[in-house]
């Protein structure tokens, strides 16, 4: 919400926009902090859409809450040793951080577009092993951002609701993807009763989009997608080859 708001404010509206749909989006305590580096923008949007300003009102000063680690004590030891570590490394394969114009290497590599291209260790992992630790990521005390999820939010359906209206509006094309878990880890968690509602999350969606003419892509159940453990980088995160054979379709229909 926050990116397209910044589009928006300067006149550049996408032709396009792809949402990825997590099931957390509609949990309200999903824990994300994320966001809050680029908060302004998102109180900007909000505020708008729900018709509270014109959108162009400054917005409260915002402290993000990641920010308050800087001042901890056990954030400060961490980062002090981690200094030290490198201070003694050579290499900088070992931790450090440098630049770089490689796509791929043996270390994980933060891309100019700001997505993450993994390092070897991630892109080498066999299927066994892969399916041992998606099972043990579904079976976890806690799974990443849908703990305390008993119900989809109403105020998150609100704002997610009018948040698509302003897109459609300003004749956006809107596509929703929605990432699948590996085959491993998914019916272990539609089988809790702590982590079934993510069956309930992709029935919003899917309805949602229906209702709205949008088309959607993906499903939660990497089945329903045809995927299998090898389109997989970790339990949640599918490769980017499975990922664009999935898109193929809309590429070659946005070419005639």
């Amino acid at each position: 919400m926050a990116i397209y708001w910044m589009y928006r404010k300067k006149g550049l509206i996408p032709a396009v926009v792809i949402l990825g749909l997590d099931p957390w989006l509609l949990n309200k305590n999903n824990g994300q902090v994320r966001y809050e580096s680029i908060a302004r923008e998102y109180n900007e949007i909000t505020g708008y859409i729900l018709g509270q300003n014109n959108g162009k009102n400054e917005v409260p000063f915002f402290l993000p809450a990641k920010y308050f680690e800087l001042i901890s004590p056990s954030y400060f030891q961490s980062s002090f040793w981690f200094w030290l570590k490198g201070l003694n490394e050579k290499k900088p394969e070992q931790g450090r951080f440098y630049p770089t114009s490689k796509i791929m290497g043996n270390e994980d590599i933060k891309l100019a577009d700001g997505s993450i291209s993994y390092g070897l260790k991630q892109r080498s992992v066999n299927a066994s092993e892969l399916r041992l630790s998606a099972m043990r990521f579904a079976n976890a005390n806690s799974v990443y951002s849908i703990d305390n999820f008993t119900r989809l939010d109403p105020r998150l359906e609100d704002k997610f609701d009018k948040f698509i209206n302003l897109m459609l509006k300003d004749k956006v094309k809107v596509i929703f993807f929605l990432p699948s878990y590996h085959p491993a880890a998914y019916p272990i968690l539609i089988g809790s009763d702590k982590y079934r509602i993510i069956v309930d999350v992709q029935s919003y969606f899917e309805k949602y989009a229906n209702c709205k003419k949008i088309k959607i892509l993906g499903s939660y159940s990497a089945r329903d997608c045809s995927l299998s453990g090898a389109d997989f980088y970790d339990a949640m995160h599918i490769k980017k080859k499975a990922i664009n054979m999935m898109f193929k379709q809309i590429v070659h229909n946005s070419k005639r």
